[in-house]
This record gives C-alpha cells, sequence and structure tokens, in this order.
C-alpha cells in the first residue's frame, strides 16, 4: 500500500515556500541583472511545503546606492518533468516582507526567474529579466508585506526538458541616498499562514511565497535502502543487511535514525527506505523530529519497514522493539514518515508523567504520517505509575493534516495506577486521524476519540471501555463486547470475537461470528483506500472487523535483500 504520490492538482497554480534554513541544491550563477550580491546575500532552497525547523527570519544590511540593483536571495527550486511549457500565459506571483532604512530612499521590490539545468550551470529560458514587478509603490520603515510578482505574464516560450529547475531571485532597487540599507524575511515556518496578497500586513508570522500558474509536475525521487539487522554491530554503514564489514547493517534503528539523518535527502532528491530485520530485539526510543530534511517532502518521505509477518501475534525470530518506557517511535514536529511491520513489547514502569509507545505530535506542520501492521504490547503496567500510557497516541491539530493507523493492535494498556489507552486522540485538536481494521485486546480504554477521529471496522475486546470520546460522523462497522459504545453507523455492541489465542494471538478464530463478515470494504474509500489485513494479505469477500480477515487471500513477498 506503500506509493509516492505527486500531490499536485490539474490546472492549479504551483506554490513554493522560500526556506531559509536550507542551502540550495545547486548553485546558478546570479542574474546579471544584479549589480550587487554582498553578504548577507544567500542562496537557498524553494519547495511546495514549509520546511519544520525553518524559522522566518529577518535579514538586515542589504546595502546598495541609488540606482543598484541589490539581490537578497537566490532560490531554487526542485528538478522539473519535461513537457512543461512556460509561455507568455503563464503568469507569476511573489509576496514577501521587508522595510527601508530611510523613507528618502524611495526603495522598489526587484525580481527575476529563470530555468536552469539540473546541476544550475546552463540557463535554459529567463522567465522574467531582473525588474520590477510589483505594485510600484515604495517599501516603508517598518517591516511590512510586498509584492515583488503580482501577476506578471512570462516572456517567451520554452518547455522544459527533464531535470529543468526554476530559479527566483529577489532584492531591491534604490532611486536616491548615497548610503540605503534594506532588511528582507525569509522562511517558511509560520503560525499565521501565506504573507496575504496585499502590501499592509505587518504581522510577523506569515511566510513569504512565490506561485507560478502552471500545475507543475517534479521528478520521482530515486529510492535508496538502509538496513537493519541486530545481528550486526556498531560502526556499519548500512549500505547491505550483511552483519560484517564496513558496508554492514546499522545494529539498531536508533543508531541508523542518528545516522542517516545527516543526509540532505531532499536535496539529493531521494526517498530512503530502512529495512529492520533480527531475531534479537531491537532497544531505544527512535524520534523523528525537524532534523529529518526530508522527512517534509511528499515525495522524499521516511519508510521504515520491519519484518514481522503478522501484526495479530508476534514472532520472536523477526525484528521487534522490547524494551521499558520510553521506548518506541515518535514523530516530533509533523512530517511524511511512514511505519509498518514492527512489534512492541513494552514494560510501563513507576511514575508520574503520561507515555506513548508510537507517538505523533504535529507542531502546526504539513504531515501525512502512515501506520501499518504495527503491534504495540504492554508487558506489564506498574500500579505506580499514576499518568496515563498510550499504545498509540496522536496529536494532530490542522484539518488538511493526516494520520493513519491500517491493521495496527493495541494489546494489555491497563492497570490499577491510571486510565491506559490503546489507541488515543489528542482531544482538543481537530486533525484527521484514520483508524481502519485496527483491533484493541485489554486495555483500559480501547479507542479513545477526539475532534476529526474516523475509526472504521475498529474492534475493542476485553476492554473497560471499548470506545471513549468524540468520533467523527463517517465512523462505520465498529464492534465492542460492551454493550453500547461502538460509533458510527451500522456498530456492533455486545458481542466478543473468538481469537485463536487470546493475548497472544489475535487471529479470529474460524468459527467466529462476532467481527467476521461484519466490516465494510475500504478498497475504495475516499480518505484512505487500502485492501490488505494484518497478515499483508488481501481482503476479499464481505470484509471482517479488526486487524485479521479469516479469508484474506496471501500475496504479499518478502521484500528485496531482507533475510526472513
Amino acid at each position: 500500500m506503500y506509493y509516492s504520490a505527486r500531490l499536485t492538482v490539474p490546472n492549479m497554480p504551483t506554490r513554493f515556500y522560500l526556506w531559509e534554513a536550507s542551502a540550495a541544491p545547486v548553485s546558478p550563477a546570479v542574474d546579471a541583472g544584479w549589480d550587487s550580491t554582498a553578504v548577507p546575500f544567500a542562496r537557498r532552497s524553494m519547495h511546495r511545503f514549509p520546511q519544520g525547523s525553518d524559522n522566518l527570519t529577518t535579514t538586515s544590511r542589504f546595502g546598495s546606492t541609488a540606482g543598484q540593483n541589490r539581490c537578497h536571495r537566490q532560490f531554487v527550486g526542485p528538478p522539473m518533468e519535461r513537457g512543461h511549457v512556460f509561455d507568455t500565459s503563464v503568469t507569476y506571483k511573489a509576496y514577501a516582507q521587508g522595510l527601508e532604512s530611510n523613507g528618502d530612499n524611495n526603495l522598489r521590490s526587484r525580481a527575476g526567474i529563470r530555468i536552469v539545468s539540473r546541476d544550475g550551470s546552463t540557463v535554459r529560458h529567463t522567465v522574467k529579466a531582473v525588474g520590477d514587478y510589483s505594485s510600484g509603490s515604495a517599501w516603508n520603515t517598518a517591516l511590512r508585506s510586498k509584492a515583488f510578482l503580482d501577476g506578471d505574464p512570462g516572456t517567451g516560450s520554452y518547455t522544459t526538458v527533464a531535470g529543468d529547475r526554476l530559479v527566483v531571485e529577489f532584492g531591491h532597487r534604490g532611486a536616491s541616498g548615497v548610503t540605503i540599507s534594506v532588511s528582507s524575511r525569509w522562511g517558511s515556518t509560520a503560525t499565521g499562514g501565506d504573507v496575504p496578497e496585499n502590501e499592509t500586513t505587518t504581522a510577523t508570522t506569515v511566510r513569504p511565497w512565490f506561485e507560478c500558474s502552471l500545475s507543475l509536475t517534479f521528478e520521482a525521487p530515486t529510492q535508496v535502502t538502509r538496513y537493519v539487522n541486530t545481528a550486526s554491530t556498531r560502526g556499519g554503514d548500512g549500505t547491505t543487511n550483511g552483519t560484517t564489514g564496513a558496508t554492514r547493517a546499522f545494529e539498531s534503528l536508533v543508531t541508523a535514525v542518528a545516522m542517516l539523518v545527516r543526509t540532505d535527502w531532499l536535496a539529493a532528491n531521494q526517498q530512503l527506505r530502512i529495512l529492520c530485520s533480527g531475531a534479537s530485539p531491537d532497544v531505544g526510543d527512535v524520534v523523528i523530529n525537524a532534523g529529518w530534511n526530508g522527512r517534509l517532502s511528499p515525495e522524499c518521505y521516511l519508510e521504515i519497514i520491519g519484518d514481522q509477518p503478522s501484526a495479530l501475534t508476534i514472532s520472536t525470530s523477526h525484528y521487534r522493539c522490547v524494551d521499558e518506557n520510553p521506548g518506541g517511535f515518535g514523530v516530533l514536529g509533523g512530517g511524511f514518515v511512514r511505519l509498518s511491520r514492527v512489534a512492541y513489547q513494552i514494560t510501563v514502569g513507576a511514575g508520574a508523567g503520561g507515555y506513548s509507545c508510537v507517538g505523533v505530535l504535529e507542531g502546526n506542520y504539513p504531515m501525512d504520517v502512515r501506520f501499518d501492521r504495527l503491534r504495540v504490547d504492554a508487558v506489564s503496567i506498574s500500579a505506580d505509575r499514576t499518568g496515563d500510557t498510550h499504545a498509540f497516541w496522536t496529536d494532530a491539530a490542522n484539518p488538511a493534516n493526516k494520520v493513519t493507523y491500517t491493521n495496527c493492535v493495541a494489546v494489555g494498556w491497563t492497570g490499577s495506577g491510571a486510565t491506559h489507552h490503546g489507541f488515543t486522540k489528542f482531544p482538543r485538536t481537530t486533525g484527521s486521524v484514520r483508524l481502519y481494521n485496527c483491533t484493541a485486546h485489554g486495555c483500559a480504554a480501547g479507542f479513545s476519540g477526539g475532534l476529526g477521529m474516523v475509526a472504521k471496522n475498529c474492534g475493542a475486546a476485553d476492554c473497560a471501555e471499548g470506545f471513549t470520546g468524540v468520533f467523527d460522523a463517517g465512523s462505520t462497522n465498529n464492534a465492542s463486547s460492551l454493550a453500547s459504545d461502538a460509533p458510527g453507523t451500522d456498530p456492533q455492541n455486545g458481542v466478543t470475537p473468538t481469537f485463536v489465542s487470546a493475548m497472544t494471538d489475535l487471529h479470529l478464530a474460524s468459527g467466529d461470528t462476532a467481527w467476521k463478515d461484519r466490516g465494510t470494504d475500504l478498497s475504495a474509500d475516499a480518505l484512505y483506500p487500502f485492501s490488505t489485513d494484518g497478515d499483508g494479505a488481501t481482503r476479499t469477500g464481505t470484509w471482517d472487523i479488526g486487524a485479521d480477515e479469516i479469508t484474506a487471500v496471501s500475496t504479499i513477498a518478502p521484500l528485496a535483500g531482507m533475510n526472513r
């Protein structure tokens, strides 16, 4: 079910965000129309999405004299696909913020747009020569929004070849004054959204942007595979799944993440896939945070795949994490991350703080996080743990952001010290959280809902509370062994499934009637279509509730390069 989809919409403009914390992938020569590129000029990258750690920054002391075109920033885009026609029907907009130190400078915006080759060494086409394409009004002595391009058409005609990049340069021209000093504001992380299309906004919480009226598509990234094998030893570079030699696998996922974060996957246009194996258990708390450049790209997403055969039972001869809290996996600060086929067996000790084994914290950044075929067992939870704990916990605030759980299983999250949960959405947020064919067994609260949380084909068995809190109206075909708490349409309440061996093996027994054939087909679901079960097999016929499908057809094959 994992794929790299282009997030472009036909006949819609392409908006780029102007990153300040990331160097440009290549270094094209600055357009000859600029008279000065002295410090603090810099080359940066631009992308269709903000970067998580890219804080807005005002850069000062762009000095010039009257009549000079002074360049502040050059922004370089990702490699485009071939066949895009840049002609006079294509228009351009750009808004940022800036200020002049002296009102007598009569400062005006300047911008230029070119198309260069993949390596930046060849100018393919000049879309807009360096000039004033703004409203024509002067800058202010206080920071405020300014137009750099306000809908101007391009010049000439050029059709892209594979790998061409857009280059956009921003700056100023002062009409008077011997010593002119100017400041401009760049970066892509902003709580206030995009700079409005006006020249009056003074808020410091809005981000600059550049927009082309074409619906652009970009080259798909190259997939790069690295390995974790718990039979290996520290010191390998992870390029093979071997356990000896310089190219041996990383010995732990924690080590792999610490080493691989050093690569700029986005600039390299690469999508990283980490394959994990090993009979010995792994340990540690893996945190994917703002330091991961590529994780904020819909194409250059981070993917981690274990080799557990099933989410319904844990194989001790396959990759798993066996640890005490805070062991687990976290996505802190949004991003595009996928994790699948990993089992967690966690012992939760005494303490007053809350804890989640698999947790997501958005932080107001773009996010599409996907979890598939994960199993999270609480081996035990201390009676002296007075803070609530969770197998899966999600904080998703932006309604456009998504966290999806398919075929995931939470087992044994219960104890006397506090209320412990299987699947939880932080209740005061509204991001889209999808729980599809998930199973909670033996938890104090199986599924704890919040605004924007939709549950479909999910089942809670032997839980003190099956479902609690708010669930989206689109929820459907959920089951609870309690009397009346399954949310949505066509609920199955007061039904107890028969498992092969609860709690160790949560495959449905062949004679089960509680969950078998009680689900709805989600293979064409409007939010997230999928068609597999917790064994990786294809669901057929009438779907079952929970992570297992009794009549599923096995079609899964081992991933290349993995030991089974």
